[in-house]
């Protein structure tokens, strides 16, 4: 779309107001790293990530979001995006690269939302963390504002404390790291899919269960130091959303499949001929400027983890969460027995042991059970 097409919106707005404000952004405001060109860009930035007006941000190496415009390399939006893809591609494994390019998934993916991008601009480049002021950014979309509450309380009651219903009090809470990641994930949970059957509500609570189960977990078994064990370990489903956005029909008609018969996603996707949602998840994360950690926590999630390393950590952490969460919501078929035992094996546990300190804790749980009623409710001729 050219400048001259755009429409008088909310996002034009935007745009005039990034000529104003922004300027260039070769140069990194916190760190005054200065880019020359996309060559130094595409060498030394890293989570690339095109948004919904076809500008491209990514992150410097101090961590700050820059964005650039075609227009600023002096090439065409085209050459800008086919870079962009480029890029995406540096973080892939080779299946999944060899998928993109057997399947158009890149062209079939939402874009990032440009308003959510300046959001998250604007809290990175100022190095100061300030609830007050961030939470009059967020307030301007209703949507995130109720993911942040959401997330906050999600945490405070796995660590035992209080709700927390002020905005302000969320974002002390949370954080200016996972405020960062959520500000860059939520928007997924607003993407207008072309399925009859694929529930993007059901999805979703079932992504914060298996995010509120993995920091319950942790709290107890103390496998990782992250502070974002939430985050990534909600979205590691998001290739399931890629399936249903690349493949309507298939994924619906599995959907319905998995009503009738007690088995895993991972079965009804590989009987109805499709790439898994493993593969996908990871195009998606590079897609949309995950880390590179997370990007290959999505690929590797029903992968038998290494034996060491702190992804292996991470990785053991995210698949004893999807464990117990098919325990707590009473689905024996849809747990993969010899994934359990391995881990069993390698955190020294006893399935006696896991279910006595974890699962029937977790039961007590109100956050738990509250989201446990609300699935059961919402999968009247869904599933997720």
């Amino acid at each position: 779309m050219t400048p001259e097409s755009w429409e008088k919106t909310e996002d034009y707005e935007l745009m005039e107001m990034c000529d104003v404000e922004w300027g260039t952004m070769k140069e990194c405001k916190s760190c005054q790293r200065v880019y020359q060109g996309e060559q130094e860009i595409f060498a030394l930035g890293s989570r690339f990530r095109m948004d919904s007006m076809g500008l491209l941000w990514f992150n410097c190496a101090c961590g700050s979001t820059l964005l650039v415009k075609a227009r600023e390399l002096e090439i065409e939006q085209q050459q800008l995006e086919s870079l962009a893809f480029k890029a995406f591609r540096k973080v892939l494994s080779s299946p999944a690269m060899k998928l993109t390019e057997q399947i158009p998934v890149f062209e079939k993916l939402p874009k990032v939302s440009s308003r959510y991008s300046r959001i998250q601009q604007q809290l990175l480049e100022n190095p100061l963390y300030e609830p007050d002021r961030i939470s009059l950014l967020i307030k301007q979309e209703p949507f995130l504002m109720h993911e942040v509450i959401t997330a906050a309380n999600l945490r405070s009651q796995a660590a035992g404390r209080t709700m927390i219903n002020n905005l302000v009090h969320a974002l002390a809470f949370i954080g200016k790291k996972e405020l960062d990641q959520l500000i860059a994930l939520a928007w997924m949970k607003a993407i207008d899919l072309p399925t009859k059957r694929f529930d993007l509500g059901l999805y979703s609570l079932n992504a914060c269960l298996t995010g509120f189960i993995a920091e319950f977990v942790n709290l107890r078994l103390h496998l990782v130091q992250d502070t974002d064990v939430y985050y990534y370990a909600s979205f590691l489903n998001i290739g399931k959303l890629v399936q249903a956005l690349v493949y309507p029909d298939v994924t619906d008609s599995f959907i319905d499949a998995l009503r009738i018969e007690p088995i895993s996603w991972s079965q009804a996707e590989s009987r109805a001929g499709i790439p898994d949602h493993n593969k996908l998840g990871e195009i998606a994360a590079s897609f949309w400027g995950m880390e590179e950690r997370h990007v290959q926590l999505i690929a590797a999630h029903h992968t038998l983890a290494p034996s060491e390393g702190r992804l292996a950590e991470a990785l053991y952490l995210c698949q004893l969460a999807i464990i117990i969460k098919h325990w707590v919501m009473l689905e024996p078929a849809k747990i993969d027995k010899t994934m359990q035992n391995s881990l069993l094996i390698k955190l020294q546990l006893t399935e006696s042991s896991l279910e006595r300190d974890i699962v029937e804790p977790l039961f007590r749980e109100a956050q738990v059970l509250k989201l446990r009623a609300e699935i059961e409710a919402a999968r009247t001729g869904k599933a997720s």
